[in-house]
């Protein structure tokens, strides 16, 4: 399976850890805010700060200060989650951006902090100090929300990370003995009181909404819970002969549950990385679980076993989605169960459309290089591409929705094709999403139209993928007229050498 890698100095992703955005600069995380796990059944989507259920899908307007120079702007990127814990991601390429979201979400900034943003559905906010370590988001004219919108970037700043995959922090280190491993915890918990007491503090000076205030209680504790489980993954090895490594992560279920369901990234991670704990699911990754047949029956049994509500709701969608992404058969059995089971029918809702949106890449076995068209009518082969432009130079763009450094690459592809119009050249953009909802998502976000956007079904197997190793994106390569593979990594559109390898083939 393609999977993600960090590279420091070039920004690769690669697509075998399930391409998700967890390099050093990138990752998730989504907040549209819930209730308690044990309330009562509700239709609507998942409960946030407020009363979701009565807020429309609406836009985002974000509008950076000044009018920023081009290259600057192509480069800044969000991420957040949604409630299925799917990545999102945001250029922002212009001096005004617009994204629409269905609730309160949490936006991350790409960075090493990974500074978090609470940003409302329909509301417009600024940014300024862009490209800096000083980056600020403020609401104009509302001092309450742009105190809200400052309070995450100044506990980073103080007090360090709230959301990681890589690095590890210093106390989640791994340790000689389950002695030391409670002294580390302590400092985890002296460090969520210390965030607890500068919230109060900030609030005294920086008035808030008591609903912004109960989420950052929520926020901190959790990242707190997190930690510890971050703690035990890396000392796994310790912990398991001294003690019981799956009962040390089951003692975390009542802290877990006693906090009570908010949707949101941070909250996501705590509940699967718990579930990957406990069950001892044969790969502890970004994706957690569901990763073959065996850990699927036996975290959907434990989710079952000792969860309740929405807690519950949310891992077994998550599951189900995971499950699905890595083309597991999952038996009927478990989805009467899914269906049964759940107290929010928005999840169940949400899974069966995603589905049925995968289906058509079941109808293919692995190894072929079959394109889904953007429209979603037509599948063909991509030799069948090449033939079709049989007489022209091609250029193959292989991206993903989740990929930041690919979305960035975006306008520079868009000023090659500029240049090059009415020429013997042709941009091919073949997406490597496994979720077909992302992938037409993130390509109606960049502009994609036009005949020659694809998905590349079953990417992780597609024989093309393997010849010529494609296991980090983005990913450039150079097609002759006769359909041959000239340069089978060649530079970035940001780079001039590309377009000198274009002129030279001409």
């Amino acid at each position: 399976m393609l999977e993600v890698i960090r590279d420091r100095s070039n920004s690769l992703i690669n697509i075998k850890m399930n391409r998700l955005i967890h390099i050093f600069v990138f990752f998730i995380a989504f907040a549209v805010l819930i209730s308690s796990c044990r309330q009562n059944p509700v239709k609507g989507k998942p409960g946030t700060v407020s009363d979701i259920s009565a807020l429309p899908d609406d836009t985002v307007t974000i509008r950076i200060d000044g009018t920023p120079g081009k290259e600057r702007s192509s480069s800044v990127f969000f991420y957040y989650h949604d409630s299925l814990s799917q990545t999102h991601g945001i250029t922002l390429k212009t001096e005004t951006t617009k994204f629409k979201i269905s609730g309160p979400v949490l936006f991350l900034e790409s960075t090493e902090k990974q500074t978090p943003f609470l940003i409302y559905p329909g509301e417009t906010v600024n940014i300024k100090n862009l490209g800096t370590d000083s980056l600020r988001f403020y609401a104009k004219g509302n001092p309450e929300r742009t105190n809200e919108l400052d309070f995450f970037r100044q506990v980073v700043q103080k007090t360090g990370n709230m959301w990681y995959f890589y690095p590890s922090m210093y106390y989640q280190r791994r340790v000689k003995d389950v002695a030391q491993l409670k002294i580390v915890e302590t400092t985890i918990d002296s460090l969520k009181n210390v965030r607890l007491n500068y919230l109060k503090t900030y609030t005294l000076n920086y008035p808030v909404s008591n609903a912004f205030a109960d989420f950052a209680k929520h926020c901190i504790a959790t990242t707190a819970l997190r930690d510890s489980l971050l703690l035990y993954h890396n000392n796994r090895a310790m912990i398991s002969e001294k003690t019981s490594y799956s009962n040390l992560a089951k003692s975390k279920i009542r802290n877990l549950s006693s906090l009570g369901f908010k949707d949101y990234a941070i909250f996501h991670r705590a509940c699967i990385d718990l579930v990957s704990i406990a069950v001892g699911t044969t790969k502890f990754d970004i994706d957690g679980i569901g990763k073959n047949d065996q850990d699927f029956i036996r975290c959907f049994d434990f989710i079952e076993k000792n969860f309740d509500g929405q807690i519950r709701d949310f891992l077994l969608a998550h599951l189900l989605y995971s499950g699905k992404k890595n083309r597991l058969t999952i038996p009927k059995y478990h989805l009467d169960q899914f269906d049964s089971l759940l107290v929010n029918r928005w999840y169940f809702n949400k899974v069966h459309t995603i589905l049925q949106e995968n289906h058509i890449a079941e109808s293919f076995k692995k190894g072929s290089n079959k394109l889904l068209s953007l429209n979603g009518k037509r599948v063909q082969d991509l030799k069948d591409v090449f033939s079709k432009h049989r007489g022209k130079l091609m250029i193959l763009d292989f991206w993903a929705s989740w990929c930041s450094p690919c979305r960035m690459e975006m306008p520079y592809i868009a000023k090659l094709k500029e240049h090059y119009q009415g020429k013997n050249v042709v941009f091919i953009s073949i997406s490597t999403d496994s979720e077909v909802g992302g992938w037409k998502k993130a390509a109606k976000e960049e502009g994609l139209n036009g005949e020659e956007n694809y998905l590349l079904l079953n990417a992780d197997d597609a024989s093309f993928v393997k010849k010529y190793n494609i296991s980090s994106i983005p990913r450039y390569i150079l097609i002759g007229k006769s359909g041959e593979v000239l340069v089978d990594n060649t530079p970035r559109p940001s780079e001039q050498g590309l377009m000198d390898l274009i002129d030279k083939h001409l």
